[in-house]
């Protein structure tokens, strides 16, 4: 990721989407260097939802970062005018794009475990990131999505976009991930 930080000309460029508390922004500021990195933050605003949150105190006191809330203050990603925005904001300048959507989804009125479901239920939101992305990112930049599962058409479709628009493709799951998990 290091690398895609270091572009040749101007400052490094990177959006966190739906990335709220901003544990990625942090990070990439880490790796970035002092005072050529540009960050944007693009998450449900806290109040707005109930499974909003807010950016760390930190990430907003910074002159680099800039949380985006799109044209109904909201912060979501899903509606297509506040994309629009942070497209507007940003522009194809985005060295790297960051995606971490999703939410705890518990369980069903009947007893059934809905994380089995989970890739159903945030396509949405995933389709959303991808699209960000896609409309933010620099020649040559890097694109990091969670992504829960590849069980549906939706996810299976998106890999299959990625891996036209991309010239590299990875599937990995974290060593830290649950076991659980796909």
């Amino acid at each position: 990721l290091g690398g895609a930080l270091k572009p040749s000309t101007g400052a490094a460029v990177f959006v966190d989407v739906c990335g709220a508390p901003g544990a990625w922004s942090k990070h990439l500021f880490r790796l970035g260097a002092e005072g050529q990195m540009q960050g944007y933050g693009f998450s449900l605003r806290e109040g707005t939802n109930p499974l909003s949150c807010t950016w760390y105190q930190e990430l907003l006191a910074r002159e680099e970062f800039t949380a985006l809330w799109g044209t109904d203050g909201s912060g979501d990603v899903c509606v297509p005018a506040n994309l629009a925005d942070a497209v507007g904001h940003i522009g194809r300048r985005a060295s790297i794009v960051v995606a971490d959507g999703g939410f705890g989804v518990g369980v069903g009125a009947a007893g059934e475990h809905l994380e089995n479901y989970q890739e159903i239920i945030v396509s949405q939101v995933l389709l959303a990131e991808v699209l960000l992305a896609l409309r933010t990112l620099a020649s040559g930049g890097c694109f990091v999505c969670k992504f829960f599962d590849t069980f549906t058409h939706l996810t299976i479709g998106l890999l299959y976009v990625l891996a036209v628009a991309f010239e590299d493709v990875r599937v990995v799951k974290p060593r830290l991930s649950r076991i659980v998990n796909s």
